[in-house]
């Protein structure tokens, strides 16, 4: 019921949810640019797309000012945006499966952490760095076009078409 109300509140209505082909073929493609982008970590691609598999993936309405991937931890899915072309995955769904990868929960299921951001923590230490961090990564894996740009007099080099999503996100 909570996850119903939170997916209210942020405006996302889901249409259906995708079959077993559909996800392991979203599964295959963003395992296979992230361990292509990150030989150095080792990452086993089969124990990869096992994982993405294993979520739970919907299209959904989403409003127009959000992104077209939403990852949401408490329940372990992605919601793509109905607009999103399944077959081209871009960067904003990459960056969506990297919060699944980073995620750390308890033995009882509880969230910790998200990459560099404490959840325990009463302050949001880590977060933007670990948007940030997230955005470089997936931007690398999906290869698109490098630019800068200048947010808090930092510049900060990063794929052209992702920094539309990474200025939205200190707006």
């Amino acid at each position: 019921m909570w996850v119903n109300s939170t997916l209210k509140k942020e405006g996302i209505q889901v249409i259906k949810q995708l079959d077993t082909l559909e996800v392991n073929k979203i599964a295959s493609n963003i395992s296979e640019k992230i361990c292509s982008a990150f030989p150095e970590h080792n990452i086993n691609v089969h124990d990869l797309f096992v994982s993405i598999s294993r979520l739970n993936m919907y299209i959904a309405n989403m409003p127009s000012d959000s992104d077209v991937a939403k990852y949401s931890y408490k329940n372990n899915s992605i919601y793509f945006n109905r607009t999103l072309n399944l077959s081209d995955i871009n960067t904003l769904a990459v960056h969506e499966c990297l919060h699944f990868m980073q995620e750390l929960k308890n033995k009882n299921g509880k969230l910790l952490r998200l990459g560099l951001y404490n959840i325990r923590e009463s302050r949001n230490i880590g977060i933007a760095i670990n948007e940030a961090s997230v955005q470089l990564m997936a931007a690398e894996a999906t290869n698109c076009e490098i630019d800068t740009v200048k947010y808090y007099n930092m510049d900060f080099t990063t794929r052209k078409s992702y920094l539309l999503s990474f200025a939205n996100s200190f707006a």
